[in-house]
This record gives C-alpha cells, sequence and structure tokens, in this order.
C-alpha cells in the first residue's frame, strides 16, 4: 500500500512540475501558431487540388445557371467582414468574379478571405490578392529636354475581378462546388480597405481554340495602325511596374543621342506572376487584326519567359494563355501567328505575366527545394555544419528513411531536368538541378559518405543553388518599345538593328557621352534659389527631380537645383562652394559640421516644433548640440527579430519575448539540434548598433553620465549588460559572423536580429519559404513590474543646411517639404516601382512609413517596436565610441582569458581620453538644457 502512495505522490509530482513548465513556458512567449499572415495557410493540407479530387464524383443534373448578386459590402480593418446571403438553384460547379473599388491610398495590393458557410473550402480561398490598378501619370519634360518617368496613381474606379491561381498558368478560373440551397458568402478583412459589389458565380465556359475563335471572324482589311508605344499604357496592376529610358538600339522610340527619354515600359520590375499592363487602342472598323510586339528578353539567359494576351479583358482563345518570348541581347520582334478580332472604336490589349509551360517546373522545382532543406536541416541536427569525418554518426538510424527520401528526391531531380529539356531544348540553365541529382544519387548509394569530403557543405551549396534557380524561373522579366496592329494581308514592315547599323548607333553613343552630363545637375538650367547635393542612385535623382519641379518649385514659386555629388562637402564648404542644401547625412557628420559652425540651427524657425511632431519622440536627439538642431531627421532604421515559425513549431518551441526565455529555453533545444541564433556580425569597426548597445539600453544603462563630459560604461547596469553580451558568444556559441539571408533561408538559423528592411530581402530573396517565417519586435529585459523593456537604438540620417547657404527661407521651405509625409511616401514608393521590394524605403516620417506597401500587421509590429527605442545624442568625441565598444566586444569574445567587464572598461578611458580631448578643443562644457532633453 506504501508502495501505492508513494508512486502515485511521484506521478503527481511529475505531472504538476510538467504544468507549471507548460505554464511558465507560455507566459512569457508568442507561439509562432499564434502568427497570422497571408502565407500561413499554405502550411496546411487543404490544396485545391485535393479539394476537386475529393469533389470529382459530385453529382452534376444540369448546366448551372449563373448567380448574379447585386449587394454592395465594404471590407475594412474597421469592418473586419461582411456576409451575402445567396441561393443556389442547380447544383454545379462555380466560379466567381465580383467588381471592386479601392478606398483610401494604399500601394500593398487588398488581401481578402472568402467563406462558404463559414467554410474555407481550400487554401487559395483563405487570402485572395485583389490587386490596386494604377493609372499612368505625365511624364515630365526637364529643362535639358530629358524626361523623367511618370508617377503613378490610383485607379478608383470600377474594376473587374476573377479569382484565377497565383501563377496565371491555368485555363479556367478557381471554381467551388455549390449544392442546390441557400447559402451564406463571407468576405473576411485581411489588409487594405476595399468595396465589392456585383458579385456573380458563374460557370466557367472553357475557352476556345485558336481554329474555333477565328472561324467567327472576317480579316480587317485595311492599313497598318499606328504604333502603340508601351510607355504610353493605360494602366498597370502593380504600382512596380513602370515606363523607363532605355538607350541601346536607336530603333527604340522615341529616341535622342543628346537627351534621356521614356520610351520603354516593364523590364526587371515586370517579372512577377499577374503582373498586368494594359494599352488602349482604337481601331476604325472591326474586324482581325495581327499584332506585333517589339520586345527586349536579355534577362533569363537560354529560358523563355511568358506573357498572358488577353482583350478587353477576355483571354481570346487557347493559344493566348502563354505566349513566349525567347532570350536575346538585343531587341527583337515578335509578330503573332494567331490573329485578333478588335471591336471598332476603343478596345484594350493586355500582357500579363505568367509561367506559362514552366509552370509544372517551378512547382516541382519549389517543391524538391523544400523538401532539400527540411532534409539538409535533420542532417545538420544530427551531425552539426562541420562533421567529424572519422566519426560513424549511425545516419540511416538516427534518421529513419533518409535513403528512401534522397533516393526519391533523386527521382524528382531527374524528372525536373527531362521536362526542362522538352521545354527548353538546352539545359544549361538547369546545371544545379544535374549536380545535385549525381549528388544524391551517389549518397544514396553509401549513405555514411555524407560525412566526408566536404560533402554536407557541398549539399548546402547545391541546395542554396536550386532555390536561387527557383527564383529565376519564376520570375518572368519582359520590356516593351511598341505594339502595331496590321491586317493579315498588308502586314507591317518591322526591322531589327543590323550589324552596322548596331556599330554606328554605338559609335554615336559614345561621342554622346563627352558631350551629356550624366553626373551633376538635372535642374533647370538656372542657378536657383536653393542648391541641393545627394548622393543617391541616379533613378532615385530623376524621382527627386521630377517631385521637386511638379510640386515643390510650383507650389512655392522657388527654383531649384539639384545635383548629384560623392565628393566630400566639408573640402567644398572650406572652400567657400557648398551647397545650400545636403540630404542624407549621418549623425556623426552633422554633429562634426556643427560643431565647426558650418550648419544652420534649424530650431530657430517659428515652425521647428510643429515640424518635429512628424517624428518619433525624441528624433532631433542626434542632431543637438549645445542649443540648436542642425538636422532634420530624413531616414531613420532599426532591428527586428526574423524567426522560422516552421522550425519552431517542429521542435515545439515559441517565440522568446524576453532574454530569459533565449536563455532557458531556446540556446539548449537549438545547440542540441545544431542550429543557431544570428545576434548580428561583430565585424563593422564603426557600428553603435550592437548586441551590447541593444542590452545597454535594455539594463537601463548610458552612453554618457549626467553633466555629459564622460561615458558611463562604468556603470553596474553598463558592466552586466557588457558581461551578458559577451556570455551569449562565448557561452552559447552565438556567431560572430554569418550570412543572415542564406543561413536563414536553409534553416540553420531560425532566429536572428536583422534590419528591418531584411524583411523585403527575405520576401524577394528566399520565396521558398514563404509563410514559413515572421519578423517581430527583438527580445527584452522583464522589468520588476512585469513588462518587458525592449528598446534599442534607432540610427538615422538627416537633411542639413549650410550656413552659408544664400537664401536660408527658401532653403527651410525646402527641406519642410521634402521631409514631408506625402514627400516621403511618394518617394518611397517610386524609389520601389524602380528598384522592386527589396529596396523599401525606411523613412523617419512616421506617417509616410504607414503609405508604403506594408500590411496592417506588419506595420503594427514596425511602429510598436519603434516606439520603445531611442536615437543617441552625439558629442565632440562621440565618433569614437563605436569603434571602441565594437573593440572591446570582439576582444572578449575571442580571448576568454579576458575579464570582460576590465576590457570594457579599458576602452571607456580610451574613449574618455579622446573626448576630453574633443571637449577642449571646441570649447565644449557639458550637456545643455535642450541636449539633455529638459
Amino acid at each position: 500500500m506504501k508502495r501505492v502512495i508513494s508512486f502515485l505522490l511521484c506521478l503527481f509530482i511529475v505531472l504538476s512540475s510538467a504544468l507549471v513548465v507548460t505554464a511558465e513556458s507560455t507566459s512569457d512567449t508568442v507561439s509562432p501558431q499564434k502568427e497570422t499572415n497571408a502565407n500561413d495557410y499554405s502550411k496546411s493540407d487543404n490544396s485545391y487540388a485535393e479539394y476537386l479530387k475529393k469533389n470529382e464524383n459530385a453529382v452534376i443534373k444540369e448546366k448551372a445557371d449563373d448567380i448574379v448578386l447585386d449587394n454592395v459590402v465594404v471590407i475594412s480593418e474597421k469592418s473586419k467582414s461582411a456576409l451575402v446571403d445567396f441561393t443556389v438553384t442547380n447544383t454545379g460547379w462555380y466560379s466567381i468574379k465580383w467588381k471592386y473599388r479601392s478606398i483610401g491610398f494604399g500601394s500593398n495590393d487588398h488581401q481578402i478571405g472568402l467563406k462558404i458557410d463559414g467554410k474555407t473550402l481550400y487554401d487559395a480561398l483563405a487570402v485572395i490578392d485583389v490587386p490596386r490598378i494604377w493609372l499612368a501619370g505625365e511624364t515630365t519634360m526637364l529643362a535639358d529636354g530629358s524626361q523623367v518617368r511618370a508617377s503613378s496613381k490610383q485607379d478608383e474606379s470600377k474594376i473587374s475581378f476573377t479569382f484565377w491561381d497565383n501563377s496565371k498558368s491555368t485555363e479556367e478560373p478557381y471554381k467551388m462546388l455549390l449544392e442546390e440551397g441557400n447559402h451564406t458568402l463571407q468576405f473576411d478583412w485581411v489588409d487594405g480597405n476595399i468595396e465589392i459589389s456585383e458579385f456573380t458565380f458563374f460557370v466557367f465556359d472553357s475557352v476556345p481554340s485558336y481554329k474555333e475563335y477565328v472561324n467567327n471572324y472576317s480579316d480587317y482589311q485595311g492599313e497598318p495602325l499606328a504604333k502603340i508605344e508601351g510607355e504610353n499604357y493605360l494602366r498597370a496592376n502593380s504600382i512596380s511596374v513602370t515606363a523607363a529610358s532605355d538607350l541601346s538600339s536607336s530603333l527604340t522610340t522615341p529616341f535622342d543621342y543628346g537627351k534621356q527619354l521614356i520610351n520603354t515600359i516593364g523590364g526587371s520590375n515586370w517579372r512577377y506572376s499577374g503582373q498586368s499592363i494594359e494599352w488602349k487602342i482604337v481601331t476604325k472598323e472591326a474586324g482581325l487584326y495581327h499584332l506585333s510586339i517589339r520586345f527586349r528578353q536579355s534577362y533569363k539567359e537560354n529560358m523563355k519567359v511568358y506573357r498572358r494576351l488577353l482583350i478587353n479583358n477576355e483571354v481570346p482563345y487557347k493559344e493566348a494563355f502563354a505566349i513566349s518570348f525567347d532570350y536575346k541581347n538585343s531587341w527583337q520582334y515578335k509578330e503573332l501567328e494567331t490573329a485578333l478580332y478588335l471591336n471598332e472604336g476603343e478596345n484594350t490589349i493586355s500582357l500579363e505575366a505568367t509561367q506559362g509551360e514552366t509552370s509544372e517546373v517551378i512547382a516541382e522545382l519549389s517543391d524538391s527545394v523544400q523538401k532539400l532543406n527540411t532534409l539538409y536541416r535533420k542532417i545538420l541536427m544530427l551531425t552539426g555544419p562541420n562533421p567529424d569525418t572519422y566519426r560513424d554518426y549511425n545516419i540511416e538510424n538516427e534518421i529513419p528513411g533518409i535513403k528512401e527520401e534522397i533516393a526519391g528526391l533523386s527521382v524528382q531531380l531527374a524528372q525536373i531536368v527531362n521536362s526542362a529539356e522538352k521545354i527548353f531544348g538546352s539545359i544549361s540553365a538547369f546545371a544545379p538541378v544535374s549536380n545535385t541529382q549525381r549528388q544524391l544519387e551517389s549518397l544514396n548509394k553509401n549513405i555514411r559518405t555524407l560525412t566526408q569530403n566536404g560533402r554536407l557543405s557541398r549539399l548546402k551549396q547545391n541546395v542554396s543553388a536550386l532555390a536561387s534557380l527557383s527564383q529565376t524561373l519564376q520570375e518572368q522579366p519582359l520590356s516593351i518599345d511598341s505594339l502595331q496592329l496590321s491586317s493579315p494581308t498588308s502586314p507591317a514592315r518591322l526591322k531589327n538593328e543590323g550589324f552596322f547599323d548596331s556599330i554606328v548607333h554605338k559609335v554615336k553613343r559614345f561621342v554622346a557621352s563627352f558631350v551629356n552630363d550624366y553626373g551633376a545637375g538635372i535642374g533647370t538650367g538656372d542657378k536657383g534659389a536653393v542648391t541641393i547635393w545627394t548622393a543617391i542612385g541616379r533613378d532615385q535623382l530623376q524621382i527627386l527631380k521630377s517631385m521637386t519641379d511638379n510640386q515643390f518649385s510650383k507650389e512655392k514659386n522657388i527654383n531649384v537645383q539639384i545635383q548629384l555629388v560623392t565628393g566630400s562637402l566639408i573640402q567644398a564648404v572650406l572652400a567657400g562652394k557648398g551647397p545650400d542644401v545636403v540630404l542624407g547625412q549621418t549623425e556623426t557628420n552633422v554633429i562634426n559640421y556643427a560643431m565647426r559652425d558650418a550648419l544652420v540651427d534649424l530650431s530657430r524657425f517659428d515652425d521647428f516644433d510643429e515640424i518635429m511632431t512628424r517624428f518619433s519622440k525624441g528624433a532631433e536627439i542626434p542632431y543637438t548640440y549645445k542649443d540648436g538642431v542642425y538636422a532634420i531627421p530624413q531616414t531613420q532604421s532599426f532591428e527586428m527579430m526574423f524567426v522560422r515559425t516552421d522550425i519552431l513549431d517542429e521542435l515545439g518551441l515559441n517565440i522568446p519575448k524576453t532574454w530569459t526565455d533565449f536563455i532557458t529555453k531556446i540556446f539548449p533545444v537549438l545547440q542540441r539540434e545544431n542550429l543557431l541564433v544570428g545576434l548580428g556580425n561583430l565585424n563593422n569597426s564603426a557600428a553603435l548598433t550592437s548586441i551590447y548597445t541593444t542590452l545597454l539600453h535594455q539594463y537601463g544603462g548610458n552612453y554618457f553620465d549626467d553633466d555629459g563630459l564622460k561615458t558611463a560604461f562604468d556603470s553596474p547596469e553598463s558592466l552586466d549588460a557588457f558581461d551578458f553580451a559577451v556570455s551569449l558568444y562565448r557561452e552559447y556559441g552565438v556567431p560572430t559572423e554569418y550570412d543572415f539571408l542564406n543561413r536563414f533561408r536553409t534553416g540553420e538559423m531560425p532566429i536572428a536580429l536583422a534590419n528591418y528592411s531584411s524583411y523585403n530581402t527575405l520576401q524577394v530573396g528566399a520565396p521558398e519559404i514563404a509563410g514559413l517565417w515572421t519578423m517581430v519586435q527583438i527580445p527584452g529585459v522583464l522589468r520588476d513590474d512585469g513588462t518587458i523593456n525592449n528598446t534599442q537604438l534607432l540610427v538615422s540620417n538627416g537633411t542639413i543646411m549650410l550656413a552659408g547657404a544664400k537664401n536660408k527661407n527658401a532653403s527651410w521651405e525646402f527641406i519642410k517639404w521634402w521631409t514631408s509625409a506625402d514627400t516621403q511616401r511618394n518617394f518611397g514608393l517610386q524609389q520601389e516601382a524602380i528598384l522592386g521590394p527589396s529596396g523599401r524605403y525606411t523613412p523617419a516620417n512616421i506617417e509616410a512609413m504607414a503609405g508604403l506597401s506594408w500590411s496592417s500587421e506588419q506595420l503594427k509590429r514596425l511602429e510598436d517596436q519603434r516606439a520603445v527605442s531611442t536615437p543617441l545624442r552625439h558629442i565632440p568625441g562621440s565618433y569614437y565610441i563605436g569603434k571602441s565598444i565594437n573593440s572591446a566586444l570582439v576582444t572578449s569574445v575571442n580571448n576568454s582569458d579576458l575579464i570582460p567587464r576590465e576590457e570594457l572598461m579599458y576602452w571607456a578611458d580610451m574613449i574618455n581620453d579622446e573626448m576630453q580631448r574633443k571637449q577642449k578643443e571646441f570649447n565644449y562644457t557639458g550637456f545643455t538644457n535642450k541636449e539633455s532633453g529638459e
């Protein structure tokens, strides 16, 4: 009896402990399963293919009639969802379409969920991307005759939408089985505000073949119509699709050797499936027309890209679902072998990026990349990244079924190569697939060799190469110069540039390069009232110039000369040839110039305080010296934590919210599985941002003492933070240097801190892990009151006014305009349109950041992190802090014999010496009330 009681007592204690551990693990962490984003549903097994298969034997008595609903519903962040009741008279397979209108300004697509009778029938209905439509703007003419690409304008009219798959490669839209009776259609808000009306459930009739299509119409007999210039498009469904200037061929129209003219559209910004461009054409009479396209596809060597052709928003025949464009380095003409029927009067022609006949290859390759990533991670968890050559890891027993998995992947990759050869003829671009297949075939013969001769490292390289190839295949870039419509009996006489024409063109361009000014001012030709210097790229410079001419100069009647300058500003100031305003200056530079009386104190302007309300609290601190503020914030950056939620799910871990969670729950499991955590590279000798500076803020430490004359690195909080920072590297194996993108995508590093701009880098550079990761606030230190201190350092750059500015009031007007919400948002959107999502702008203006292409959930997390972060005030000699702190941290991490706090004290003395020298040089006596924030 005593033994039974003892057993029951032990069992009770064990169960109680488990409950306590469970309670503790959920109290300070966030479950990755609670993370909601548009891609989460891709992890379920409820695919569209499975839905069709499950209902393939459904009994359909007769052809169903269309169901038209006249309701108008608004789906927004405020309303969240909308319900519409409807009745089905005949059981059948229905597709859905509607008309919609964008409500309010935004740059990212609308996202909505769709349920029938409260159920999500298949994954694709969980999050439907409904694109915003963008009208082409007017091209701006500069004083020298050159043109600047126009900024797009959001189309606020009603747009038709039919629910197709994202690859745009199928020949029918998504459909759903609706049984006879009453039903409820539910729209759920995910992102963006949208008004939807005129819902129609319809039975899709298959698109006819060209042979069937052409028999219904007669030929147009007239002369060729005027060319449709590609850049003169009507609308596009992506803000990234913009017109551009191309100088590679003199046949590209319009063209001028002495001017930069907007003459093409598309290129690398028109590469994602579903991106569409629409042109309007007016015909004299109805009939069949032939279409010729002048294009360049120099982006994907030995590959094709594809476009889906629509006439008046409909695919006319099956052959138009995927029109291929072959690779060539120069411009080409393509005359479609098929004719198009156009009505008399106005018609629209649309080209939509699609994966075409490569869609199955892309799907198989993406699937194999995900499987290989999982396989590599399993092996990594067993052997680590650098396995012992002489150790038998007993791989077959430790990873059950690994040989079968490798064999299956080898067969899958071989099939991909065979399919690619049928499509492309040449398979040179698929060398990574062949290489990986051969390696897997070899490993399958003797799995033990996996840990020998660097084979695991080569497997990792092969997987990365496959991921890059998968991304390349998915992208479909194409440039369009012009479209030409003509009669089948009177074809357009088009020609390509010949060899000698090309030689003459290159010679003329070479000569023109000595005459044209490509580097400096692109202003009005007038000296102007305000001269601006900037070191941004030329594309961004053109955006800025266009915005300045069309908005600022027109509204304020102030001439502006903008110059692209990369030289030293201080030399120009000393020579008396400096500008009035300079953009994008670092915090350290601003204070260095302010100490030397080279800048204007902007706080002296009457509306300064009003202007600073545009930014986060304390944004002026980095630019404050003594009683003056010498810059207005322009951009601002900070870190977020990136998490592979799939791996944490697999390991039974929650997203950590505190450093205690890291130490007690994350590190032990990840170390056991040979996985890593990224806390930043320690290779930037001048970096102020590091894990130590983050912990310094979270521990309650400061950079300077109360007087601002010495560092405060000798305080208990600073020393404790430094000890903990060093221990993360010494005791927990945090790597000092790593490639964030590659290690995160393979899963070697499932948690990492990185600049929030890395979100877009991952979206573009690692599409194979879409839906398997998220971005959250960085971890913090738990306070006594139960709240978490997530503070970190904010880093910014600003816009300054030189003390020698000729017209200070006009210069101040420009600075106010440049840092305003509308200007910063529009500049950011246009920059992203040119550079793509990875070039997303990081404005300091809070309202401007909210207007960029962030989803509501992403923006909320970013704003929460910025709200609890803090800038750094700079004083004479503070430039030495970044280098010294980094040296202290690197030395302490690399030399385990050193006592970290003693090393920090040594470098703190070095900083104090440099600060005292600079304080004496500039007669600095410590913080003023304004510098200390009082």
